[in-house]
């Protein structure tokens, strides 16, 4: 079997290989901390940020918890830290931010802490990250987004055996047949 270019296919297979190698090529600029809360990734110009691990939300009851953990890879300890999360309502366009501490309240260089919001399902769709704040600091803190724990595998219903009995059907000793040898049936 054998393969011909035509030029229609040699420019859009160039095309595209163009269009995948500026597409990879393209970097984020720095951004400057008012700009911080509309990014999921925000990084000052001297490289310092948080790392969180953001868990899948987790069924349980009538709520979902959401949960993380925020690990502090500055060269400075961090205390009383809050993450802001922004919620949007499942069937309207409304949104709520809403705060939620991180424990321990003292981070030491390399230390992790974690963060947990239980909400109701059936209120909210959604949710995402808005930034971390400190108590002790002014500014928004550099942080990246990295994905953190898988929802855990939810196990089915129990089981149920459901038994039904069926009235018994009088036997005529030809074990149920209605046209034996014995006794022929003739059908219109």
């Amino acid at each position: 079997m054998s393969f011909r270019f035509n030029s229609l296919s040699a420019t859009l297979f160039i095309s595209a290989l163009l269009i995948s190698n500026a597409c990879s090529s393209i970097t984020r600029r720095d951004v400057s901390p008012s700009v911080a809360n509309k990014n999921e990734n925000y990084a000052p110009p001297d490289g310092r940020k948080l790392n969180i691990y953001e868990n899948e939300a987790v069924p349980k009851g009538a709520q979902a918890v959401l949960s993380g953990t925020i690990e502090n890879t500055t060269d400075a300890p961090l205390s009383r830290l809050s993450v802001q999360i922004e919620l949007k309502k499942r069937n309207a366009d409304e949104r709520e931010t809403r705060t939620v501490k991180v424990a321990p309240e003292q981070l030491a260089p390399g230390a992790r802490g974690i963060y947990t919001l239980n909400i109701l399902a059936r209120e909210w769709g959604s949710s995402r990250i808005l930034g971390v704040l400190s108590e002790t600091q002014a500014d928004t803190l550099a942080y990246t987004i990295l994905p953190g724990n898988k929802r855990p595998l939810e196990r089915p219903p129990a089981g149920k055996t459901i038994v039904i009995d069926k009235p018994a059907s009088p036997r005529t000793g030809n074990d149920g047949f209605i046209n034996t040898p014995d006794t022929p049936y003739a059908v219109p």
